[in-house]
């Protein structure tokens, strides 16, 4: 057997162990001199005392998928005795020439226990030895510190919480960074001293606190992970010798490891082993790609070549890592996390057309080897770039010439050159010419009397902030529908919004898309009483279709519609305070419309900003049109689609798009603060946060001039006192009035929803004498003084109850008044009695007091929940809806099956269908699936008898004996989440409709045997006919169903 196969062989033996550890695997090598280097003093010598060390970087994003735009660098080593951390983060802010030192906070100092270390710039160690393990999974050593050493800690029960204070730790500042250097004693984590054994297999994770652009970046991949969720950290191995390397990994947060880089590495002995380079794409389904080579690891300090490759085009991810053998095992001691990366990520190309009259070219102030003939590759780092080239005589020595290719094929518009004017050593604007179809562009210097020249430009890249719609990596769009996505112009490593920068957001799509708008939010006092006496918010965006461009690589020609503002940078003082608030303003949503043709089309949507007239490398996401939207609107369910992006939507044909497009899904009522665009003509109900406090919102009850009046109405913060409210009828008064000016400020409201989700001692409540005297009479509490410790202590039982009934009694008078003023008033809330506690809200208390208009139902609860939540809501006369969420808290996932679930829950009541960035068109088609089945056979769900069947041998059977055990029948009709197939029935008028459920994450395959039919049934959606004397094998994918439609048999 060759060593290639013999070791192909061990690799593909520890592959799956491998490839656990998706968020890295790193070894430690002791370093026995490491104390008397190694001086923690906050000033980091990486190459210096640091050289022996294991280096890491690439940080990614914790919230969403890419690098982090402001990268960290940590060095770890030890003496088996103490463990050495260094930290450095980059800062673009503490760049002298950013001139923006005052936006790196760095405010609390060591010992101040006033406030937090996480609202300064700071940076996070987590840290689990083996025996902390065994703990639960928040369990930890956990550090957070700052630019002046500042910190807090947690640590693992029984273990000193201020275990830092045992180590030396230092902080410092530097040009574009700030760093921290750190030394524990191995000790400080364990409670009877330690073995080497003790020091193999920790998790751990650095997390960076970024404050500028508001970052949170991670060592590991825990990209849209709880980033307290030990599960996902790094594993790390503090070796009892010094026989494996130091790896010092380098940045390729740029994408350089698509081409060859240098690992360097610190090796005290020679090591042979195996590299392994894997990529995998993200789409379904997946393509992985493997290449491998023999690694040889020399004595002292070295490098050796990576890299991944990667053939198709798309989004993947990518990872590499080593083994070696020892004593007839595999082990696998180092691995990078999972990284993202895309295929127009790559390096530019530049073509000069007088090569020879460039003397020197520097790039991000390095000086570049010179050309070796026309060409020359770039690569570009995340955020500016600066690119500057000396020419050296020559006739053309004024001027230079040169082509641009981006890795995705795209030229650079590079049109913004300077020159340096040596009479007064400034830079001043060069001349640009460009000269299509050659694609040339030609800089020159004004006049011709300098033969030498320096000449400069900049060009960006990663730093346009997108928050694209929809879970997957290749955009889905519906023929003739919409989808809308935002672009956060403020979130980017830009400082736009100098009053001398313009931004521009460039999209280049293919022939069949189109921009149905673009806007930032419009707020004024006529409809949000808050602002009554401020500045009005207008839409700050601008739309030009531009010129086709073509792809030099593939030849696709994409049209070309730029986004942009002259207001941008302008001063809104009332909400130009703070970042949060500058973000509201200038997020701008943006719109996209498929043709009617475009089902089966396919390509890429382009996008790049340009900053005063200064260009990023553009960067690409696949797109593909599916077919048009067929749901159908049901006359009595509901089907409520969560538009929030739309709120305050200053484009009117862009929100007359998404309220089209939600119609042909077969929603009937959206979830979105519109007061521009009537919805009664799309056939839709308009719902909407209700609140009563300080009056942010139209559909807001503002309860500011009530407070005045009446101090005992103002609960927690803004909020009413719901304790006040119920006994006091001049409230009621002010209420009946303030519904009339909500009516008026928004006019297609037709439902006023109270999402009511509030802890026992906040929002409506407070605890004021007043109201704890009410309290106390009510339940005969005596004890002196009463106040909220107390209750906490003793009475927290009494209390939450109290607030709950309170809630019932205002929830009863809301819902009158609401009606008088020809409105539905409805909550959102839990039906699980176990959430009462931390909810404040109690269903059955609401209806014994009289119901509501509707009851929307979230989170998980069981069928034994559902039959007493479902006899309430009969019995007050309240329509039920559930809810399907896809967000990062309760990620309930999106598929037709979990929706028809939740439809079924709410015995035809209906479902709220709430996700946050926006839906695509496979969630589009899979709402669709259900609500025209929902809307042709609404009697059936809302009158219909049901009832469930289980798996019997392989077999769905209906039939008029009913075998399934009682508790799996209730389980199937009742629990939101079963976890297991089964048959849902329903009969009326003769008729059945079966409905096959797959409620499991596997496909699954059975056979149906519906006995009850008379002759023939047919699938309720293809209406392909079977007979019912023959079993019928069906595949039921995951999270989905079929169903079945026939007439009753004898």
């Amino acid at each position: 057997m060759t060593m290639y196969k013999r070791m192909t062989s061990l690799f593909c033996a520890a592959l799956t162990v491998a490839l656990l550890y998706a968020d890295g695997i790193f070894t430690v090598p002791a370093d026995a001199n490491a104390g008397t280097r190694i001086e923690i003093d906050g000033n980091i010598d990486g190459d210096g005392e640091w050289g022996n060390a294991v280096r890491l970087t690439n940080f990614q994003l914790e919230t969403k998928t890419g690098f982090a735009n402001e990268q960290t660098t940590a060095w770890l080593t030890h003496d088996n005795n103490t463990l050495y951390i260094g930290i450095r983060m980059g800062a673009t802010v503490l760049l002298q020439a950013s001139n923006r030192d005052a936006k790196f906070l760095a405010e609390i100092m060591p010992g101040d226990k006033s406030r937090k270390v996480w609202e300064d710039d700071s940076v996070e160690v987590r840290l689990r030895p083996p025996w902390v393990q065994k703990l639960d999974k928040t369990s930890q050593f956990w550090m957070i510190v700052n630019a002046n050493a500042a910190t807090d800690s947690i640590a693992p029960k029984g273990m000193d919480r201020d275990w830092p204070s045992k180590g030396r730790i230092a902080a410092g500042k530097g040009e574009g960074f700030w760093a921290v250097e750190m030394a524990f004693p191995l000790n400080t984590f364990f409670k009877n001293g330690f073995s080497a054994k003790d020091l193999e297999g920790w998790t751990m994770n650095f997390l960076r606190f970024e404050k500028n652009l508001n970052e949170i970046s991670s060592f590991a991949n825990i990209s849209g992970k709880d980033h307290y969720n030990t599960a996902y950290y790094a594993t790390m191995t503090l070796a009892s010798d010094n026989a494996l390397p130091a790896i010092r990994m380098v940045d390729v947060s740029n994408g350089a490891a698509l081409q060859p880089v240098q690992l360097e590495y610190m090796a005290a002995r020679r090591l042979a082993g195996w590299y392994w380079g894997v990529t995998e794409t993200v789409a379904q389904p997946k393509k992985r790609n493997e290449s491998s080579k023999q690694a040889i690891f020399e004595v002292g300090k070295n490098s050796c070549p990576v890299q991944v490759t990667y053939e198709d085009k798309g989004h993947y991810n990518w990872y590499f890592y080593f083994m070696h053998s020892e004593a007839g095992k595999s082990i696998c001691w180092f691995r990078t996390p999972n990284y993202p990366a895309s295929s127009d990520i790559g390096p530019v190309s530049l073509q000069w057309r007088n090569p020879g009259d460039i003397r020197q070219i520097c790039f991000n102030h390095k000086v570049l080897p010179p050309l070796a003939n026309d060409t020359m590759k770039l690569l570009p780092h995340l955020g500016e770039n600066i690119l500057s080239v000396k020419t050296d005589g020559g006739s053309a020595s004024s001027s230079i010439a040169l082509k641009t290719q981006t890795a995705s094929g795209m030229a650079l518009p590079l049109m913004t050159w300077q020159y340096m004017d040596d009479d007064n050593g400034k830079w001043l604007p060069a001349n640009v010419t460009a000269e299509p179809p050659s694609g040339w562009l030609t800089v020159a210097a004004p006049g011709t009397a300098a033969k030498n020249r320096e000449f400069r430009t900049v060009l960006y890249d990663h730093v346009t902030s997108i928050t694209w719609f929809g879970e997957s990596q290749d955009i889905s769009i519906n023929a003739d529908g919409t989808v809308a996505f935002f672009w956060e112009p403020n979130r980017s490593l830009i400082p736009w919004n100098k009053t001398d920068q313009s931004v521009e957001l460039t999209l280049l799509l293919p022939e069949w898309l189109t921009v149905t708008g673009a806007s930032s939010r419009e707020v004024n006092g006529e409809t949000t009483p808050y602002r009554i006496n401020q500045k009005p918010l207008t839409n700050l965006y601008q739309i030009q279709q531009g010129k086709p461009v073509r792809n030099q690589k593939d030849g696709v020609t994409y049209n070309t519609v730029t986004i942009s503002s002259d207001r941008l940078g302008e001063a809104f003082p009332d909400w130009d305070k703070e970042e949060i608030s500058v973000y509201l303003r200038t997020r701008c949503l943006i719109g996209l419309q498929a043709s009617a043709d475009a089902a089966g089309k396919s390509g890429q949507i382009g996008y790049y900003v340009t900053v005063n007239a200064r260009p990023e490398i553009a960067r690409f996401r696949g797109v593909r049109g599916i077919s048009a939207l067929n749901g159908l609107q049901p006359k009595k369910a509901r089907f409520t689609m969560y538009l929030n992006q739309f709120t305050n939507c200053g484009s009117t044909p862009m929100l007359k798009a998404a309220l089209r497009t939600a119609q042909a899904a077969g929603t009937t009522e959206v979830f979105v603060d519109n007061t521009q665009v009537p919805v009664a003509p799309f056939n839709l109900g308009q719902s909407y946060f209700f609140h009563m406090r300080g009056g942010f919102g139209p559909m807001e009850a503002n309860m500011t001039p009530a407070f005045a009046k009446m101090p005992w109405l103002r609960g927690w913060n803004s909020y009413a006192n719901l304790v006040a409210l119920n006994r006091l009828p001049e409230a009621w008064e002010y209420l009946d009035q303030e519904f009339d000016r909500l009516k008026k400020r928004s006019p297609y409201t037709t439902n006023l929803l109270l999402d009511y989700e509030f802890p026992p001692f906040k929002h409506y409540s407070d605890v004021s004498e007043a109201t704890l005297k009410v309290f106390a009479e009510i339940y005969g509490i005596t004890e002196t003084p009463l106040n909220q410790v107390v209750i906490e202590q003793k009475y927290l039982e009494q209390w939450v109850d109290f607030r709950c009934k309170e809630l019932a009694v205002s929830a009863r008078k809301l819902r009158e008044l609401a009606e008088r003023h020809n409105l539905e008033f409805s909550i959102y809330g839990t039906p699980s009695p176990r959430w009462k506690k931390r909810y404040s809200i109690d269903w059955a208390d609401i209806a014994h007091e009289g119901g509501l208009s509707h009851i929307y139902f979230g989170g998980v609860w069981d069928y034994h929940e559902n039959e007493i939540a479902m006899k309430l809501a009969k019995d007050s006369n309240t329509a039920v809806l559930t809810s399907v969420h896809v967000c990062s808290t309760d990620n309930t996932g999106w598929s037709r099956g979990i929706i028809m679930r939740r439809f079924i829950l709410a015995r035809g009541g209906g479902v709220l269908l709430w996700y946050e960035k926006g839906f695509d068109g496979e969630m589009y088609q899979e709402i669709a699936a259900v609500t025209r089945l929902a809307a042709e056979y609404e009697t059936f769900f809302q009158e219909g008898k049901a009832q469930a069947f289980g798996v019997r041998n392989g077999v769905l059977t209906y039939s008029a004996e009913n075998t399934t055990p009682e508790e799996i029948q209730r389980v199937i009709l009742g629990n939101v989440e079963p976890n297991i197939p089964g048959l849902i029935v329903y009969e009326h008028d003769g008729k059945f409709l079966a409905i096959a459920m797959n409620d499991t994450d596997k496909p699954y395959q059975a056979r149906l045997a519906l006995k009850k039919t008379a002759g023939i049934f047919r699938d309720a959606e293809s209406d392909e006919e079977y007979s019912a004397d023959k079993e019928l094998t069906i595949s039921i994918p995951r999270f989905s169903y079929r169903a079945f439609t026939g007439t009753l048999g004898n």
